[in-house]
């Protein structure tokens, strides 16, 4: 939880990048948040520091889905 914070507020510019960017991201997955009205979950960043039952909230994904996007996506932004 700390370092997944810790990453969201650092300074890396991939969090801004758009959620295609990210490797290991499922085309789907992104699709479903990118759809979200008002952008809310359009970068790395974004979905990082949302709660995992915001997360769960979006039609398709549960909160084991939104904890395993989330490790996947400081995965693709650190390695």
């Amino acid at each position: 939880e700390l370092e997944r914070a810790n990453l969201a507020a650092s300074t890396n510019p991939l969090l801004d990048q758009p959620l295609s960017s990210i490797e290991g991201l499922s085309s789907l997955l992104v699709s479903q948040l990118e759809s979200v009205e008002g952008n809310q979950y359009d970068t790395a960043r974004k979905v990082l520091q949302a709660p995992l039952e915001q997360l769960a909230e979006v039609p398709g994904i549960n909160l084991e889905i939104a904890a395993k996007l989330q490790e996947q996506i400081m995965k693709g932004i650190t390695t």
